[in-house]
């Protein structure tokens, strides 16, 4: 347009999308600028490493705490000093508080070592210590049949491992399961387990009442 013939009106231009776009500079179809990735694993093999490192330090020690479950035990059992017996389920209570610290279940962890090696372990040592139990002798008698007893009940018990150990990999847990204390708190007070609950508090009131009783006799 002339300039003498605008009459000194602006001129309004309006730019839609059917307007042509601007040439790119670089276009990403140019030579050298885009092509096949780099050949190779992304991340650096020192790192990938380190991460397998992490992954089989936790299972060895998830398998050095299972083995020392597992020990103690077979100590419980076999040892025939009461007080020795007791001690050493402390070791398992704490052995396993540690797998299941590993599990991801800090809370139930944590109940291991507070109520069980806590308190009822404490129990346990105070009324040992209160009758001055000694080291059991093997009785003269009936020692066959006790074998026996204990051959097959481990028996049974190896069965029962064993079903565990095949059908382990079947039945998986659910993703992102963790048991919370609002979860366990919900479970423990629901319909299903309230008559357990009380009287498993019931049966902890009885054993009370019965380490005073045995105090008050002795003394």
């Amino acid at each position: 347009m002339v300039p003498a013939q605008d009459g000194g009106r602006p001129l309004l231009l309006h730019l839609a999308a059917g307007d042509a776009a601007p040439v790119p500079l670089r276009p990403a179809h140019a030579f050298r600028l885009e092509g096949a990735g780099a050949p190779g694993h992304p991340q650096h093999p020192r790192h990938r490493g380190l991460g397998r490192l992490q992954v089989t330090l936790e299972a060895a020690v998830f398998y050095a705490f299972a083995a020392a479950a597992l020990g103690s035990a077979l100590v419980v059992v076999g040892q025939r000093h009461p007080t020795y017996s007791a001690f050493a389920l402390i070791v398992t209570l704490c052995s396993l508080s540690a797998v299941f610290g590993l599990l991801g279940s800090p809370f139930i962890a944590v109940l291991q070592v507070v109520v069980y090696a806590g308190a009822i372990m404490v129990l346990f040592l105070f009324v040992l210590m209160l009758l001055n139990v000694k080291r059991e002798e093997p009785a003269a008698g009936g020692g066959w049949s006790l074998k026996a007893i204990a051959a097959g009940l481990g028996a049974v018990l190896a069965a029962q491992v064993g079903v565990v150990l095949v059908g382990a990999g079947r039945a998986a847990a659910p993703a992102g399961f963790h048991a919370s204390t609002r979860q366990v708190a919900r479970l423990l007070f629901s319909p299903a387990y309230l008559y357990v609950f009380e009287a498993t508090s019931v049966l902890i009131l009885a054993a009370l009442v019965g380490a005073v009783a045995l105090a008050k006799r002795e003394s």
